[in-house]
């Protein structure tokens, strides 16, 4: 499967988890169940159809890019319906850029240029690139049947403590989820390199830097490269001190999501 395509997989997983954990709590009518998010996105099924299951040309560009910005502009319409203004705000903000990506890369113009031109090498590595995805989504599998081990009984147990071990959880839940995607980041540009060269993969790795930016700023700024344990160099994210329990449950989640949605 070709990077782009994992790519997005990873980005819309992880952004489909947010939905999840706002539903939690926060379903407001019949319109906004899951489900209605699932259909939203069924247009990305397209990326993952044996017929295109990558585009390298200008002519795949069309057939796929109408499908990509009507589940982008259904998922706008989603949120706007059924989320509160301050989770609205804050999907949106991971989201921009994914929805960025998609623009620039369904209209005539520099990037749709510079993607075209390195498109037919990256096709060659599908083989490569899935095995770097697959070692992140088993990273993801082992992750969630530990996150949701600790439950609340504040007759039983001191509550304060048990909080601190939901945090300690939550933080470490966190960690995994990003070095796990970091890692994918790093053996899909090194994958790119290998066989397409070094332009090819600056190219790879800005455009998942693009894809992932957002989320990454918000979840991921304090494990770095040396926290992860990773050898290989990979630019440090911004400074940010969002941190919380519910990121952690979003993330977690990314597997179960990308399974429902892109299966």
């Amino acid at each position: 499967m070709y990077t782009i395509v994992n790519d997005i997989k990873c980005s819309f997983a992880v952004l489909s988890a947010l939905i999840i954990t706002v539903f939690t709590t926060k379903v407001k009518a019949e319109a906004c169940n899951f489900q209605n998010f699932i259909e939203c996105a069924k247009p990305l099924s397209v990326l993952t159809d044996s017929g295109l299951t990558f585009f390298n040309n200008s002519k795949d560009l069309e057939e796929v890019c109408p499908n990509l910005k009507t589940a982008i502009k259904c998922i706008h319409n989603f949120t706007r319906r059924c989320m509160k203004k301050e989770d609205r705000e804050h999907f949106r903000e991971v989201f921009r850029g994914t929805g960025s990506i998609v623009h620039e890369l369904c209209r005539n113009g520099r990037y749709q240029e510079e993607y075209l031109r390195h498109a037919p090498c990256m096709t060659q590595i599908s083989a490569e690139n899935e095995k770097c995805f697959e070692t992140y989504t088993t990273s993801m599998a082992k992750l969630k049947p530990n996150t949701y081990e600790v439950e609340v009984d504040a007759a039983m147990v001191d509550v304060t403590s048990e909080l601190k071990k939901k945090r300690a959880i939550a933080d470490e839940g966190i960690k995994n989820v990003c070095c796990a995607f970091q890692q994918y980041m790093e053996c899909s540009t090194t994958a790119v390199r290998d066989k397409c060269g070094d332009d090819t993969a600056e190219f790879s790795r800005r455009f998942l830097n693009r894809m992932s930016a957002s989320m990454l700023n918000v979840h991921c700024t304090e494990y770095g490269k040396r926290q992860c344990g990773l050898e290989e160099s990979i630019e440090a994210w911004p400074a940010s001190s969002s941190s919380s329990y519910q990121s952690a449950v979003a993330l977690v989640t990314t597997l179960l999501t990308a399974q429902l949605l892109l299966r």
